[in-house]
């Protein structure tokens, strides 16, 4: 549960960056779970349904462009990817100074 939103925003940025729509929601009452599984509940996560994705420009450091990359890299993102959900997670979390 705890990487729930992560996961599907992961998922839903993939899926823009593909060109392809989001797919739509789950009715609650539409989800189904194999019997031999016990369900303790149902979790509703919030994400971003992006609109086009726009290209920008922006400037950092030679280092930080490297840790970036090759983060992003071992994470299975692609620069983009990256700074897009870093930049999500650190406005989710409240982070000030960014």
């Amino acid at each position: 549960m705890q990487n729930a939103e992560e996961a599907l925003q992961a998922h839903l940025d993939i899926v823009a960056e593909d060109g392809a729509a989001a797919p739509v929601p789950s009715d609650l009452a539409a989800v189904t779970v194999d019997a031999d599984i016990k369900v303790a509940a149902l979790v509703l996560v919030r994400a971003e349904v992006g609109g086009r994705t726009m290209r920008v420009n922006i400037t950092l450091p030679e280092g930080t462009l490297q840790a970036v990359d090759s983060y992003a890299k071992r994470h299975g993102f692609n620069r983009s990817n990256f700074l897009a959900h870093a930049a999500r997670e650190a406005i989710r979390r409240g982070a000030d100074g960014v």
